[in-house]
């Protein structure tokens, strides 16, 4: 029986991570409004039915597709090593994952939920969660490489995040490409870290 169980539970995360993949590329191609339960359904291969039943509602769709994202990003850090980097290097891959890698299909996914998060409570909760994250990695990460307590660099590291959020958008608006927002931003870092350490 708890083998079965087991198996079913499988069966459905496959199902359900499957539908999230299928609902990020509709959102690459068309934003958050060709996310609908019918096109994911189409893009996934499957009954709109199982849809509905694996994933209940729009928003929980939305919430799916946003996690199954920040998974994406989280699973290129840990191929990257990012733990066991040193502050400086680790600095410099977060600021390249955040960029999407300069993928332009991921940066649309990421502004598309970033502007939509503003409008949603289901996904404005994860996205925030998301940015209050991404900025505590930054403050720890600042902090370890200049000497500094975290308390001083937070305002920095709300820069450096503030700093890849535009950057992505100049990138959609194609007003520059992911290898010139990249050296921007690491640009700003090797500055910024040659005066915090002038302070420390």
């Amino acid at each position: 029986m708890i083998r079965l169980y087991r198996m079913v539970m499988e069966s459905v995360g496959n199902q359900r991570a499957a539908i999230a993949e299928a609902g990020l590329r509709r959102v690459a191609a068309g934003g958050i409004g060709a996310l609908t339960m019918r096109t994911v359904a189409a893009e996934a291969g499957c009954s709109l039915g199982l849809v509905q039943r694996v994933v209940g509602t729009r928003s929980n769709l939305l919430r799916e597709c946003m996690n199954r994202a920040i998974a994406r990003a989280e699973a290129r850090l840990d191929a990257f090593g990012f733990d066991d980097l040193g502050p400086r290097e680790a600095l410099e891959l977060l600021l390249d994952v955040l960029l999407a890698d300069g993928n332009e299909e991921e940066g649309r996914v990421w502004r598309a939920f970033a502007a939509e998060s503003a409008l949603s409570p289901v996904l404005g909760e994860v996205y925030r969660r998301q940015e209050d994250e991404g900025q505590q990695v930054f403050a720890a990460l600042l902090a370890v490489a200049t000497s500094l307590p975290e308390e001083e660099v937070d305002i920095h590291a709300l820069t450096l995040l503030a700093l890849v959020n535009g950057l992505g958008e100049q990138m959609l608006l194609q007003r520059c490409d992911g290898a010139a927002a990249r050296r921007a931003a690491r640009n700003h870092l090797s500055r910024l870290l040659a005066a915090l350490e002038a302070r420390g």
